[in-house]
């Protein structure tokens, strides 16, 4: 009685069915965790330019002071090199910074894809998997009387064409 065998195949198929599905929901739950981890990176990022900001423009502020109260004019020659050259490293350090939280941000999303992926991967490796392992069992069973399951299709088709000369154009 091929049954039980098929019952077998069927409880063994749907638990590689089950796992596949539990890889995928752990794969979308650990893209999720790198996206809010990068889109953090990037915020921690950003609020440390906004730091470096505040902290740039009383520097220039307070260099700006010291030149003016030693009786120097601001506005002109060497002194205002020096803010011009402050002002300038101020604005690129800001600018390395959020670019560093830009970068974060899209390695931790294509890192988030990645794992996605390979989540989709596994349910479809086992759906495959169980469509393999439910057709083994079913031949296995001895369901079908030949050795394949391609036999029962090909024999009747054989002997069809061989009979009718005419699918074989006349010979």
């Amino acid at each position: 009685m091929p049954w039980p065998m098929l019952l077998f195949g069927a409880i063994k198929a749907g638990t590689q069915i089950y796992s596949g599905i539990k890889q995928k929901e752990a794969a979308e739950a650990n893209a999720d965790l790198l996206r809010e981890q990068a889109e953090f990176e990037k915020q921690s990022a950003y609020d440390q330019a906004r730091r470096l900001t505040v902290q740039g423009q009383a520097f220039l502020g307070g260099q700006k002071s010291a030149f003016a109260s030693s009786g120097v004019k601001v506005d002109e020659g060497s002194p205002l090199a020096v803010m011009k050259a402050s002002q300038k490293a101020l604005q690129q350090d800001i600018s390395r910074t959020r670019q560093i939280g830009e970068n974060a941000l899209t390695l931790g999303i294509n890192q988030a894809k990645q794992v996605q992926k390979q989540g989709k991967d596994a349910f479809t490796t086992s759906l495959l998997g169980a469509g393999t392992t439910f057709l083994t069992s079913t031949v296995d069973s001895g369901i079908f009387k030949k050795k394949s399951f391609l036999q029962d299709i090909w024999e009747p088709t054989k002997s069809q064409i061989f009979k009718d000369k005419r699918l074989l154009g006349g010979y």
